[in-house]
């Protein structure tokens, strides 16, 4: 009945003939003999092979990040006569328009990771199956995803604190990200910079949310800055703001005054004069200024500035009572450092008295 189908019966003999078979000639056929003495029939099964069907759909694409994604199938509903061997994935990149070669399943398995992709970019996916006979039609993704991850980086932790230090270490803590980009933190990275690099260096890293951490290989005099990213899924998150510069020091020294910043002077009444002198030491030493014994303390005229590093000593219309010996004393619990200066006001003259006469 068909068309592709031809039928010759002659003496003793029949044959039938499918040209051009296809899929829906496969089958059971069956020849019918008769005559006076009775009939006989035989079954004969036909499978007619061919390349499969295309997959099924629909083609689901999951676990989606910057860089990969699942896609998911179902088999097709005819394997071709024979098993399928495997899918064929490609992709198409919407900024090239091509399709390429994404990754082959191993085995007739109906789910695929494809990598590679390139993050903010869209892209299609289409699955083929595959047997011995070739490759079927193309089962393709309705719409386009776009490679990115469903989560951000943290934003900035808070700006670190300096805990404990020595001349090689600092052990810094800081408070967690207010966001975690929806992904859990996984860690921390910290960085460092100091004065003579202008680019921050990965230092120590934390695999855990804990938000401390000890720094290590510091150079004793050298000044450091630190800061910290919270890390999870997506990466590393914005950093921290930095830490104040931190010079790496022992933590435990006795005070020692910069003598070359106390010379005797001289100097006319009227006049300013003041100290600057550097002050170090561990933990930061007291300083007290005392003048011929008396401890000396701020006026209109006298003005004592105390900073970390240094202590600063000022006094404005210096008169002949300013004269003497100044005394520096700077102390913490490794010790007392001390050194004297001496002052001397040049007052003018007082006037002599007249008149005056031609010499005699």
């Amino acid at each position: 009945s068909k068309d592709n189908v031809k039928v010759t019966n002659v003496d003793y003999n029949t044959k039938l003939k499918v040209n051009s078979a296809t899929r829906s000639d496969s089958g059971i056929y069956t020849v019918f003999a008769e005559n006076a003495n009775g009939e006989d029939s035989a079954d004969v099964k036909v499978t007619v092979i061919d390349k499969p069907a295309p997959p099924n759909g629909p083609l689901k694409v999951d676990e989606i990040n910057s860089e990969s994604c699942t896609l998911h199938w179902n088999p097709p509903d005819d394997d071709g006569g024979q098993p399928i061997d495997n899918y064929v994935v490609e992709k198409l990149d919407e900024t090239t328009g091509r399709w390429i070669p994404a990754g082959e399943t191993d085995g007739p398995v109906t789910a695929l990771k494809v990598g590679g992709l390139t993050p903010g970019h869209k892209y299609k996916f289409r699955v083929r199956a595959k047997n011995r006979q070739g490759t079927s039609e193309p089962l393709t993704t309705a719409q386009a995803i776009i490679a990115k991850n469903p989560f951000d980086v943290p934003t900035k932790p808070g700006t670190p604190t300096i805990k404990d230090f020595d001349k090689e270490f600092v052990d810094l803590e800081w408070t967690r990200p207010e966001a975690d980009g929806g992904s859990p933190i996984t860690g921390y990275v910290v960085e460092k910079r100091d004065k003579f690099s202008p680019d921050w260096e990965k230092c120590a890293e934390i695999s855990d949310d804990i938000t401390n951490a000890h720094v290590p290989d510091l150079i004793e005099g050298l000044k450091y800055e630190f800061r910290v990213r919270a890390v999870n899924k997506a990466g590393p998150g914005s950093p921290s703001d930095a830490t104040e510069t931190h010079v790496a020091r022992p933590k435990n020294t006795p005070p020692k005054i910069d003598r070359n910043f106390m010379s005797d002077i001289k100097i006319k009444a009227g006049n300013v004069f003041e100290f600057d002198v550097p002050v170090t030491g561990e933990p930061l030493p007291s300083k007290d200024w005392t003048h011929e014994g008396n401890m000396i303390i701020n006026t209109d005229r006298v003005k004592i500035s105390n900073f970390d590093d240094r202590t600063k000593i000022r006094i404005l219309d210096a008169k002949r009572s300013d004269t003497g010996v100044y005394t520096l004393t700077a102390r913490n619990i490794n010790g007392t450092d001390r050194h004297n200066v001496k002052v001397t006001i040049l007052d003018a003259p007082s006037v002599p008295e007249g008149p005056l006469r031609n010499g005699d």
